[in-house]
């Protein structure tokens, strides 16, 4: 019987890597955030079908963002799971006007912290998933329907 679980348990592995999906939860990154400031709200998802690579659009920015015309604008790209965070691919940062290496890795606390780097300089922010407040900001649901 031993054998058999071994078994079972390896192909439940290895059927569990081929989709995208571990035992450490890396899948649980996928749906909405907040962003730092709350005044975008970003989707993050898989990039296509054959990759296990993630991306994120923006689906929601108040006024107070820093460009307007950010609805629908990719903000992640590339992004692909390993050794405990999602690296490798880059982040779009709408003020800056510019593109950064970034790393997205889950808190304890089920927030993200995501780390862009550029020119020697590095920035870090802490995104959350929507909660109440969020649901009442203006367009949100809108955006929900994306």
């Amino acid at each position: 019987m031993k054998k058999n679980k071994s078994l079972i348990t390896g192909m439940l592995v290895s059927t569990a890597l081929t989709f995208g999906v571990s035992a450490e939860g890396e899948n649980t990154i996928n749906g909405h955030w907040v962003t730092e400031g709350g005044n975008v709200i970003v989707d993050i998802h898989a990039c296509d079908t054959v990759t296990n690579k993630v991306c994120a659009d923006v689906v929601w920015a108040d006024d107070a963002a820093p460009d307007q015309n950010l609805n629908d604008q990719p903000i992640l790209s590339n992004f692909e799971y390993g050794k405990g965070m999602w690296r490798g691919g880059r982040l779009w940062d709408a003020a800056a006007k510019r593109a950064y290496h970034a790393r997205i890795k889950m808190q304890k606390d089920g927030s993200l912290s995501v780390d862009a780097c550029a020119l020697g300089k590095c920035y870090e922010q802490t995104w959350v998933r929507p909660d109440a407040k969020t649901a009442s900001l203006k367009g949100y649901f809108a955006a929900l329907k994306k």
